[in-house]
């Protein structure tokens, strides 16, 4: 295990990233080894040793025990807590809850109390805006005060993290930040997007014309600049930010976002919603209508307001990062 020298210490911020080998985590420890003032500590379940001047993978090190962190987080200064559990098979034996919770809820708290035993300052965690709920009522973003409203196990577990890392951080001194983000895109982005641009860029036709919702989405480089903000910021400690790129987008607008960035025209027509949703529901997939049709915005109002934070790329930048990504991949 490593052990930080005082001449590090004292000549760079400290950050450990879990998640480190993920898309987000991943994209983090490229971002800020490549800033000045910084030293990256990146926990790993699968990564072989690597190390440079800037930053170190820590393989080995998994949130459902305790073994080998005290040593990975004496000296960091902040964690910033990307590794999460998120795309679970659905099977019908499966407890999806009680899978979420033991990561998401059990995890985060046993990382944020060693992280107190090992005198790290902040504790960054990055949650999602399924949290407020999956749909925001028309004209109606969410915000920061809204009640909670998660509604499936991935949500209500972060939620409950939410809260138990709040009042740990009033308990113990330990600086609580927490991160709603709405679905994120960039390099290396998996799920939905990916299937999305592999379409696109097959041309293959798709029956999504004419939809009208808005809905939001955050590109990585504007996650990793206000992750960067909440990590330096004063007034950023036990709070909640709902963030995003401010420019919200149908799913039609979305699709021909991507298709501009891929150099590929959507090729796109209308179903009726409710054949569209008695598809979906017959193929085991009934959350699609509501990704597909249903809005679920975010007000990042409090982000601009208190932290003096607005999106640093545009959607279209952060769309041609992603295809020429995706391009050289494929």
């Amino acid at each position: 295990m490593v052990i930080l020298s005082k001449e590090l210490n004292s000549a760079k911020k400290v950050i450990l990233i879990t998640g480190g080998d993920g898309f987000i985590g991943g994209g983090l420890v490229n971002y800020f080894s490549g800033l000045n003032g910084y030293y990256v500590m990146a926990s790993s379940r699968k990564f072989h040793p690597s190390k440079s001047k800037d930053f170190i993978f820590l393989p080995n090190l998994d949130v459902d025990h305790s073994n080998g962190w005290i040593e990975a987080l004496r000296g960091v200064d902040c964690v910033v807590h990307c590794a999460a559990k998120y795309h679970i098979k659905n099977e019908a034996n499966l407890d999806l809850l009680s899978i979420c919770r033991k990561i998401n809820v059990a995890g985060t708290m046993r990382l944020a109390k060693l992280a107190v035993a090992a005198g790290v300052k902040r504790f960054i965690f990055l949650s999602s805006l399924k949290v407020n709920g999956e749909i925001s009522p028309v004209g109606m973003p969410f915000n920061e005060n809204d009640p909670p409203n998660p509604t499936y196990p991935y949500g209500i577990s972060k939620y409950e993290a939410e809260q138990a890392l709040l009042e740990f951080g009033r308990e113990s001194g330990l600086e609580i930040v927490i991160i709603r983000p709405p679905p994120v895109y960039g390099p290396r982005v998996k799920a939905n997007f990916l299937a999305m641009m592999k379409f696109l860029n097959l041309r293959l036709p798709m029956p999504l014309a004419g939809i009208h919702n808005l809905r939001s989405y955050i590109g990585v480089n504007n996650l990793f600049d206000f992750i960067h903000v909440c990590i330096e910021h004063p007034k950023a400690t036990g709070e909640i930010f709902l963030v995003s790129d401010d420019d919200d987008l149908s799913t039609t607008q979305l699709l021909n976002q991507m298709g501009k960035a891929l150099e590929k025209i959507p090729v796109l027509f209308s179903l009726p919603k409710k054949l569209l949703t008695s598809a979906a529901n017959l193929t085991g997939k009934k959350y699609i209508p509501e990704l597909l049709f249903s809005n679920f915005q975010a007000d990042i109002s409090k982000a601009r307001n208190v932290l003096d934070w607005h999106p640093i790329f545009t959607v279209e930048e952060g769309m041609q990062k992603t295809a020429r990504a995706f391009l050289r991949r494929s």
